[in-house]
């Protein structure tokens, strides 16, 4: 059953990711490469305030709505939303303050995507096993896009970059809300009514919380480390590598999610971890077969790059480094599944120190030191990092110290 779900994300984001090379191959000829690293950019630092506003809630939803739990399913919702009004204008002044970007409507548009998303109910079809439609309604969504920024190429309109995120974050929610309501006999009113999540919320979940900001975080490093040293037009072209290298990334958050809703199903019997080791191991060989294939027609044709011989290797070593990924996430789901066996003050020094050392560590190297070929280095520490994480998940995942 676990293989044939994971087979329906398999194809479905396969058509997925067809769609977004298209997408964004019209993305790199509508905007400047400025503007375009200034996107991702945001969008990456969009991503960790996406995780506090959503504080690790998606698996403890699955989790809660396996159990019938409707008190504490709807509290975490009711948070949410308080959260995500929070964060809205934190977003903003921390764009501002610390990457300098200036207050655009482009900004307080991106924002709005943080209220967007914690609305959406991706756990509820999660849970109830509903992987078919949830691909198909990601699908639609992509194909919303798609067509929205085709449109835009043709008539040789220049719309506000943002419409690339706000459209699926728009569509995701609507469309998946109205299915929960019509076939999963959700009620959404019940949601206003709940009480906002306890103490006792964290203490149950802390590892989950940690892992999924921890997750947010190390993806959007990479994106603040080479607006520090990269000019922004070198911005927009290391940006567009990283969105490439996490495409895989992107799809391993998902099947993560799977993979944790069959696990609590299954108490993480010895069948599941077969199972999910021979599916990550598949799909590990597949995805880099492909993605290492498809670097240069990237380059060329999505990217629509001229000239493209002094980055053609340091974008075949960041690739490389999706190799690692899916070892990393089966390792993470071991410790969020059985999370009692862990310890969080742990857990939490150890990633805490991680990003830190990472963080620190790229800028002095690649900033102080006064290299001639920065992309090249750049990619090797972003290649450093995905195997050093992987040795760091493997030791923590092997230490089952009580959570303290």
């Amino acid at each position: 059953m676990l293989a044939k779900q994971i087979s329906y994300q398999v194809i479905f984001n396969g058509i997925n990711k067809v769609i977004g090379f298209l997408t964004t191959a019209l993305i790199f000829r509508i905007y400047q490469l400025e503007e375009i690293g200034e996107y991702f950019l945001l969008i990456g630092v969009l991503s960790i305030f996406i995780a506090i506003t959503l504080i690790g809630s998606d698996k403890p939803l699955i989790k809660y709505n396996l159990k019938k739990d409707r008190i504490k399913e709807n509290a975490i919702l009711k948070t949410r939303i308080f959260l995500s009004i929070l964060c809205y204008p934190l977003f903003i002044v921390y764009t501002i303050l610390f990457l300098n970007i200036e207050l655009k409507i482009s900004l307080i548009l991106l924002s709005s995507t943080l209220f967007l998303t914690c609305i959406s109910f991706e756990y509820l079809l999660l849970a109830k096993k509903k992987i078919l439609q949830l691909s198909i309604i990601t699908s639609i969504a992509q194909f919303c896009v798609f067509f929205f920024f085709l449109f835009s190429y043709f008539y040789e309109l220049k719309p506000n970059i943002v419409f690339h995120q706000i459209i699926i974050s728009s569509f995701l929610s609507l469309i998946i809300l109205i299915y929960a309501i019509a076939f999963l006999d959700f009620e959404f009113k019940q949601i206003f009514k709940a009480k906002v999540i306890s103490k006792y919320y964290f203490k149950e979940n802390i590892i989950i919380i940690i892992s999924i900001i921890f997750i947010s975080i190390i993806s959007a490093v990479d994106f603040i480390i080479a607006n520090r040293i990269f000019s922004e037009y070198d911005l927009g072209i290391i940006s567009g590598l990283l969105r490439y290298s996490l495409l895989s990334y992107g799809f391993l958050i998902i099947i993560n999610k799977t993979l944790f809703s069959y696990s609590i199903s299954s108490d993480y019997s010895k069948d599941f971890k077969f199972e999910s080791k021979k599916t990550s191991k598949i799909y590990n060989l597949i995805s880099s077969i492909i993605l290492l294939l498809l670097v240069y027609p990237y380059l060329k044709f999505v990217m629509n790059l001229q000239n493209f011989n002094d980055i053609l290797v340091p974008a075949f070593i960041i690739t490389v480094a999706t190799m690692f990924m899916p070892n990393f996430f089966l390792h993470i789901n071991k410790i969020e599944t059985l999370s009692k066996k862990y310890s969080a003050t742990y857990y939490l020094a150890y990633t805490i120190g991680f990003i830190l050392i990472y963080y620190l560590t790229a800028v002095i190297i690649l900033k102080k030191i006064n290299f001639s070929e920065l992309y090249y280095f750049f990619s090797l520490i972003y290649l450093s990092k995905w195997i050093l994480l992987n040795l760091f998940i493997i030791k923590i995942s092997s230490v089952n110290s009580i959570k303290s």
